[in-house]
């Protein structure tokens, strides 16, 4: 390639923006231009004069940079990349963890369902009934005491809990009882707050349901939600979690499971 030739080919290059090729070449006529400064000084010299050579060794230094600037960037790509790589591979075995955890509390769930699938419902006034040593410590008198106990009976046996919208101050206003009274006895007896009082009883109760009624299985998580009062299927599938220790997606598809067998 003459010397002519290899400006061509820069020329060509720095038009197709191939910054490689292009400092490829510039080399080449450098080299080019030793050796015939080397073979044949005046020839050399009229070259000299003929192209800029400060400014070729100008470009060849803009395109080192430019190059060495792209590997720079290429190199934070990569560490960007591996480190995204690693985020993501951490979150799903955590996640798989979680799901594998989800799965192992749904067989114990539904072997404790099975277990008390004879109660037909398993009411919250069974499970946290306290002595009686604990219950003479009730800032009640023993006539409301007792006058509320036997509604909450009635209130869990109707499950009166499957209403929407229920409030601490409806179901005061529903039972005929004085509001601090209700509290205090749901939780010195059931050992519980209000919420936690009734979102237990819904979720007992949909356990029992979900494993009696294969038509139950059918429905959505939104509409099993509304069927025992829950405003929307979050707020049920949290409930849900906070009770079983597992989602009521894998407790269903437990269910379909053994069904199907």
């Amino acid at each position: 390639v003459t010397r002519d030739g290899y400006e061509r080919l820069i020329d060509y290059y720095k038009k197709e923006d191939n910054q490689v090729e292009q400092l490829k070449y510039i080399n080449h006529l450098f080299y080019a231009d030793s050796v015939m400064a080397h073979n044949n000084k005046y020839i050399a010299k009229d070259i000299y004069k003929k192209y800029d050579t400060p400014l070729l060794l100008q470009d060849k230094e803009l395109l080192i940079n430019k190059l060495s600037n792209k590997n720079n960037s290429l190199q934070w790509f990569l560490i960007f990349s591996s480190l995204l790589v690693l985020v993501l591979l951490v979150i799903f075995f955590r996640t798989r963890k979680r799901l594998r955890g989800y799965q192992k509390q749904a067989i114990i769930l539904l072997k404790n369902v099975e277990i008390e699938n004879s109660n037909k419902v398993r009411t919250v006034e069974s499970e946290n009934r306290l002595n009686n040593s604990q219950k003479g410590k009730s800032t009640l008198s023993e006539e409301n005491f007792q006058e509320i106990k036997t509604k909450i009976i009635h209130f869990e046996s109707s499950k009166g809990f499957k209403q929407n919208n229920l409030t601490l101050d409806k179901l005061a206003r529903d039972l005929d009882t004085n509001r601090d009274y209700l509290s205090k006895f749901i939780n010195e007896e059931k050992g519980k707050n209000f919420s936690q009082y009734l979102n237990e009883l819904r979720i007992n109760y949909i356990l029992l349901e979900l494993k009696n009624d294969k038509k139950l299985r059918k429905y959505t998580i939104s509409a099993i939600a509304s069927e025992v009062g829950f405003s929307n299927s979050e707020s049920f599938s949290n409930a849900f979690k906070r009770t079983t220790g597992t989602l009521p997606s894998f407790y269903i598809k437990l269910l379909e499971k053994e069904n199907n067998a």
